[in-house]
């Protein structure tokens, strides 16, 4: 161990200082194979196993046995194809193993065994790299990555890395590129990292093959810069306690496949983490994502609980979720002052295949830690391209859903709430229950003889005769719903609708993210659709705070609440914008003794709370008025028993 360290500490010395050279000197230009200083591509096979067709630009290795030698491949300006046969063992303590350049394909159906690297096993910096066949098994306890490379493509085959079983030896990261796309074969990484498992700087894609992480990493089984898409295939997650979200990523998009997760719970801190944060967008319009929570294994009595799903937009149109916690926990958390949520921002949920309960219903593809390690430590490959996810999916929800709702809602629905909701609520709902359900349910879904006539007939038409059919529903998150946007929390205090007629209302709640120094409320925030007024800040919203310098209070704002602001240790100066406030708190600003400044523009305030602004020992305090109200308003402070201040 302490020779390996050694090793690498003099590459990087002489890396830094210009006066390192590679091994073997590789052209941009033509293809070469070098092999302990040999140029395979001359025709000089005399390491055996090796052999090079120059016609069709393939090299074949057939049960080659390397120990403590480098194999350096640059494809030139062409693209050159690995056929491995047979067990290959690359066994090499130096820097890297295997080194790569221009375009290189793996195929065949054989082994390529590479380990113990001390910074890669293969080094494909300077290369995009396909694997279209073969199982590629990577073993180093590197420092920097067991594979690292531009572009990864999984055709078919195997990638396989075993990291450090070794608690005080974890590896880095076992995969790191650009973008990675998946459409078939296996991604199967086993031990510890402390890392992400795989990192890519682009974008990651799936289309199909399986991808599994077991044992433990740091940070996340995915972080991506750009956008994780899962078009099909099946992602196995929940084997691998990650420390931090399973997937971080710029944006997060699901058509099809399956993502199975399991959210741990943090050794140290206590914490909960999100199966999947973003900081765009995530979107959900097909597929199945399965989210497990393990109970609680740590004694802290508080601890943080992120939202499983995070993201500063979250759309939620078609697909299955299903959220499974345990009652242990659920019961503690519901005990306890710990806020918890499935999805951040909030979003409404009716009438899709969500479940949120103590297991997972039609849990049929979960798969044991044992069965995940049995998959990925034999030689056998998916390369079905996902057919069994979008075949059980499909099948199961389709003709489940199909059946039990076409029969029972067509009939029931079509007959009952065609009749009853179009006429008993005709008028008051008369639009919205007797035109939907009467039309939807009744000619949809038909009713119990096989004909839609009464529920068309007495639904929509009695429906909207003796209803308003055009009354407009508030379809957005119902009032009390919390959620997180950009850096605050928020609060419904009344629902709004998606098509903008009804502008709903919110409480800001607090700071979601602590270290900003300016407090700066919005007017107006609009989430999935519906467009919110930001009409107050809830008691105790931002008190303690030790690093916010100034606060600015958006035009919306008709009261603060108590509490709201007291105790900041550094704000200075407060601005509030609002025309329409109405009233302040009581102890709203109490014990803010470095508050110099407020400025209030409302002509509205008819109220201020005992001991708003009382600062104990603090700096005189100037409030900027209304002109026309500061004789008024000078009263109001002086009853609320405000200290050393003057109205200007």
């Amino acid at each position: 161990m302490k020779g390996r360290i050694i090793s690498v500490l003099m590459t990087l010395a002489l890396i830094v200082s210009g006066l390192y050279v590679s091994d073997t000197k590789v052209s941009a230009a033509e293809i070469s194979v070098m092999y302990d200083g040999v140029d395979l591509c001359d025709g000089n096979s005399t390491a055996g196993g090796f052999s090079y067709d120059a016609e069709t630009k393939t090299l074949t290795i057939n049960n080659v046995n390397s120990e403590n030698k480098e194999l350096v491949i640059n494809s030139g300006d062409d693209v050159l194809t690995v056929e491995v046969k047979g067990e290959n063992t690359f066994d090499n303590s130096s820097y890297r193993c295997i080194g790569l350049y221009g375009n290189v394909i793996f195929a065949g159906d054989g082994v390529l065994t590479v380990k113990n690297g001390s910074s890669w096993d293969i080094d494909a910096r300077e290369a995009n790299v396909t694997l279209d066949g073969a199982i590629i098994s990577l073993e180093g306890k590197t420092s920097t990555a067991n594979l690292e490379t531009k572009d990864l493509t999984i055709k078919s085959g195997k990638v396989r890395v075993k990291g450090s079983e070794n608690e005080d030896e974890w590896s880095v990261k076992a995969i790191k590129c650009e973008d990675l796309l998946v459409e078939g074969g296996d991604i199967y990484t086993n031990g510890s990292f402390n890392s992400s498992t795989i990192t890519a700087s682009g974008d990651v894609t799936f289309k199909g093959g399986r991808f599994t992480v077991v044992g433990e990493s740091i940070d996340h089984a995915i972080d991506c810069a750009g956008t994780v898409t899962v078009d099909g295939g099946d992602l196995y997650l929940a084997g691998q306690k990650n420390y931090q979200s399973s997937i971080y990523a710029g944006s997060f998009v699901i058509n099809d496949g399956y993502v199975d997760m399991m959210v741990y719970q943090h050794p140290n801190n206590g914490n909960y983490s999100s199966a999947i944060e973003v900081t765009d967008t995530i979107t959900i319009n097909g597929g199945r994502i399965v989210v497990r929570y393990q109970d609680r294994t740590s004694t802290l009595e508080w601890f943080e609980f992120s939202a499983t799903f995070k993201g500063e937009v979250l759309v939620y149109d078609d697909g299955t979720i299903n959220v499974a916690m345990p009652d242990e926990l659920k019961n503690y958390l519901d005990e306890k002052p710990i806020s918890y949520a499935i999805f951040e921002p909030a979003i409404d949920t009716t009438g899709k295949d969500f479940t949120f309960g103590n297991e997972i219903p039609n849990d049929d593809k979960k798969k044991t830690d044992e069965e995940l390690i049995d998959d990925g430590e034999s030689n056998t490959t998916t390369d079905d391209n996902g057919g069994d996810n979008g075949g059980d999916n499909g099948g199961d929800n389709g003709g489940d859903n199909g059946g039990d709702n076409g029969g029972d809602n067509g009939g029931d629905n079509g007959g009952d709430n065609g009749g009853d909701n179009g006429g008993d609520n005709g008028g008051d709902n008369g639009g919205d229950n007797g035109g939907d359900n009467g039309g939807d349910n009744g000619g949809n879904n038909n009713d119990n003889d096989g004909t839609n006539t009464d529920g068309n007939t007495d639904g929509k038409t009695d429906g909207n005769a003796d209803g308003k059919s055009d009354v407009t529903k508030a379809d957005g998150p119902k009032v009390g719903t919390k959620f997180a946007y950009k850096k605050y929390f928020y609060e419904v205090t009344k629902a709004g609708s998606t098509d903008g007629s009804i502008v709903g209302q919110l409480a800001v709640t607090g700071l979601r993210k602590k270290s900003i120094t300016t407090i700066k409320i919005a007017a107006i925030v609009k989430l999935n659709g519906v467009k919110y007024k930001v009409t107050s800040v809830k008691n105790k919203a931002f008190k303690g705070n030790k690093k916010v310098k100034k606060i600015y209070v958006g035009k919306n704002i008709k009261s603060i609440g108590a509490n709201a602001f007291a105790g900041m240790k550094k704000v200075k100066q407060v601005s509030i914008n609002s025309k329409v406030l109405k009233t302040i708190g009581k102890r709203a600003f109490f014990g803010d003794k470095k508050l110099k400044k407020v400025i209030i523009k409302s002509t509205k305030l008819k109220k201020v709370g005992k001991k708003a602004f009382y600062r104990k020992g603090g700096k005189k305090l100037t409030i900027r008025v209304p002109k026309a109200k500061k004789k008024k308003y000078k009263k109001l402070f002086k009853k609320a028993k405000t200290n050393k201040f003057a109205i200007k």
